[in-house]
């Protein structure tokens, strides 16, 4: 929730609410929290800060624990203005990067938060605005949120492969469904809503009800 500053939880079936304040607002240690995950070790929750610029780090319970990435705190010529977070089957984590001098980049920590460098090179394919990093069986999936696409790379080499769709405009989280299509949360323009895409990257559907609008993320 970055509007209020907090993780909730909600059942992963029922769609119910569990615990508003799974992680409680925190002024001192969380700012516009985008995107949580579970660790590589499966003790505890990764959560990219978009303004603070690290990700962060908390235990099972909802406790703060720490910086994960970058180690030894936040650094813009690293990660500014992030969104997205995946791991690589190694266990080391990606993180897309939208701002500062590494703008337009995917970069790779290791398990202790040790940058590595960039998974997918500032720019590659045209790539502006990451938001989101998606792993496939034979690839990754980053969304355009200014290059209003969706753009596949290599899976252990982050080169860029293709252009897997244009998606107008502004798509931001990236997601699975069961058949092995593509599913966007796309925020804005003609596609407004969750779009839905095979694997090869046709147009299956767009999911608009009256009801609701601005699209951040899909499950």
């Amino acid at each position: 929730d970055s509007t209020n500053d907090r993780i909730m939880a909600f059942d992963p079936q029922t769609g119910d609410l569990v615990n508003a304040d799974f992680i409680p607002a925190d002024p001192t240690n969380l700012s516009t929290p985008k995107n949580a995950i579970l660790s590589a070790s499966g003790s505890s929750i990764l959560v990219a800060d978009q303004i603070d610029d690290v990700v962060q780090e908390y235990d099972l319970a909802g406790n703060y624990i720490g910086v994960c990435a970058p180690a030894g705190g936040p650094n813009t010529a690293i990660l500014d203005n992030i969104t997205g977070v995946a791991l690589r089957p190694n266990g080391n984590l990606l993180v897309t990067v939208t701002g500062g001098t590494n703008q337009d980049s995917v970069a790779e920590f290791d398990t202790s938060g040790t940058y590595l460098g960039n998974f997918v090179a500032i720019g590659s394919g045209g790539l502006d605005g990451p938001f989101d990093v998606y792993q496939r069986t034979a690839d990754w999936l980053v969304s355009g949120i200014n290059s209003d696409n969706l753009i596949q790379y290599d899976l252990t080499t982050g080169a860029y492969i293709a252009d897997l769709a244009a998606i107008d405009n502004f798509p931001q989280q990236v997601n699975g469904a069961a058949n092995g299509n593509v599913l966007i949360g796309n925020f804005g323009g003609t596609q407004e809503g969750v779009v839905e895409l095979t694997p090869a990257g046709a147009v299956v559907g767009i999911y608009d009800p009256v009801t609701l609008g601005g699209y951040r993320g899909v499950y």
